[in-house]
């Protein structure tokens, strides 16, 4: 967004009085991003002029406190007009395999550890994600603030039942508006006594009598409302008025299955366990916009160059003082996105496109083009239900299909061949393929056809040009043994 003049003047001085305050407490933190965050060329000077001044706190407690940023390489800043986002580019980028192997160097020593959670490992080396006491705290009173002009405009609160996600160990407990409510989904009974609590009606002042929202992984979301609609319950009938999904890829069929199933908004969150804050899929544009807190970036990966429109590495910067114990600067998340403008909001607007380890690209003349994308190609696989689907649920006995929400079962590997790239995707189906032939014909020109024309991508050129080749093969039930995708 274009800067003015009168904007330009407004940063310089917001700059001067920010540094000149020194220490901001949260609430009025949360007082100035909750304006930035919309989009106008006053609110987006306020946005990039906090995202400086937080950035020279940042990297001045991480040079002081932690080892791995001792590095000359932070000693550097690259100046920009006042009001323009802040430029990033003169400190190296930062991965997974950088803070997995080297941990101890990036915690903080002027803090007391409070817990410890960690990534899964599905996609890269595991982090254990470090928290202290003060940096909890600090985060509930900004978030609680953050929260208030909503908490003010309800007649009642409400109460909302969350499905914890334990894969990531100890929960760092931000807080809600409202009443939280926690169960599970993993067995009979605590699939019993979900469905009891969305009965119950509650009687505690000020707050709503049934449980109105929903929150949890989206693929426990997905199961409980299969489940639902098995045991003949129309799940509109409980109420739910707003569900939050966080984890997996949520697909455009998926997204409207919860939708039509609960008559609910659905609010689709991308997020990781390194780095609190993420993302929010919009309802207007369907693209995510970046928490206001983060600062973020879309680095081309041939040139490691952050760019302003198009694809590239997901690269996010935590801010100090909402990370405090483990900071992290330019790292790359292993996502690969599609940078695009938004009239939206006054934050980074992108397209989700998958791992950039699942994705598959090919060097030309020293760029890198795309040829297959995992999230579009989960986007076009999900509404298929020919393919075979991994049971999650092995303990619940009283569902029919335990594999509802999983992902489907398929391998995609490319090797060099010589001078050409082979491409294999195999796709694991419900029945034996040999019995479908015509239907396994359908399946491979529909998604041949549909790789070819996915956005962004160069699959048909190579394809024509032979210089790719590309091979789908189904097989049945229970024979692929190797998934490529657990986590798209």
């Amino acid at each position: 967004m274009e800067q003015t003049e009168a904007s330009r003047r407004f940063a310089g001085e917001l700059k001067s009085q920010l540094e000149a305050a020194g220490e901001l407490d949260p609430e009025s933190l949360a007082d100035l991003f909750r304006p930035a965050a919309t989009y106008h060329p006053f609110n987006q000077a306020l946005l990039n002029t906090l995202h400086g001044y937080l950035l020279r706190r940042t990297v001045a407690h991480a040079r002081r406190h932690t080892r791995f940023y001792e590095s000359p390489d932070y000693e550097r800043w690259n100046q920009v007009p006042d009001g323009d986002p802040p430029d990033l580019g003169c400190w190296p980028l930062i991965n997974r395999e950088h803070v997995a192997g080297r941990l101890h160097d990036f915690i903080a020593s002027d803090v007391r550890l409070r817990s410890i959670a960690h990534t899964t490992g599905t996609t890269g080396a595991t982090i254990s994600v470090y928290k202290w006491h003060e940096e909890v705290a600090f985060l509930t009173r900004y978030y609680l603030q953050m929260f208030q002009p909503q908490v003010e405009a309800l007649a009642s609160l409400p109460l909302s039942l969350s499905f914890p996600n334990f894969h990531h160990g100890a929960q760092i407990p931000l807080p809600a508006v409202g009443i939280p409510f926690f169960s599970g989904l993993t067995d009979d009974g605590l699939l019993r006594e979900t469905v009891r609590m969305l009965e119950t009606t509650y009687s505690i002042p000020g707050h709503d009598a049934r449980i109105t929202l929903l929150s949890g992984p989206e693929h426990e979301l997905q199961f409980f409302t299969s489940y639902l609609l098995e045991q003949g319950r129309d799940p509109r009938e409980f109420g739910i008025k707003a569900i939050n999904t966080t984890g997996s890829h949520l697909t455009a069929h998926r997204r409207k299955f919860l939708r039509d199933s609960w008559g609910a908004v659905v609010n689709d969150h991308f997020t990781l366990t390194e780095i609190i804050g993420g993302a929010m899929r919009c309802h207007r544009c369907e693209r995510f916009h970046l928490d206001p807190i983060l600062v973020g970036e879309v680095v081309d990966v041939d040139t490691g160059r952050a760019v302003e429109r198009g694809v590239g590495a997901l690269a996010l910067t935590s801010l100090h003082p909402f990370a405090q114990i483990q900071p992290l600067i330019r790292y790359e998340t292993g996502d690969l996105v599609r940078r695009a403008e938004s009239e939206c909001v006054g934050t980074m607007t992108f397209e989700f496109l998958g791992k950039r380890r699942n994705a598959v690209g090919r060097r030309r003349g020293g760029r890198t083009d795309w040829l297959i994308f995992p999230a579009p190609l989960y986007d076009f696989l999900s509404p298929v239900p020919d393919l075979n689907l991994h049971a999650w649920n092995a303990n619940v006995h009283t569902a029919s299909d335990r594999s509802i929400g999983s992902l489907p079962l398929i391998s995609l590997r490319a090797a060099e061949e010589g001078a050409r790239l082979r491409i294999d995707l195999v796709l694991e189906l419900r029945y034996a393929p040999h019995y479908f032939a015509e239907r396994t014909r359908e399946l491979t020109t529909m998604i041949v056809s549909h790789l070819m024309d996915a956005p962004g991508t160069a699959l048909a050129d190579h394809l024509g040009e032979g210089g790719v080749a590309l091979n789908v093969e189904f097989v049945g039930p229970g024979v692929l043994k190797e998934r490529n995708f657990i986590k798209v």
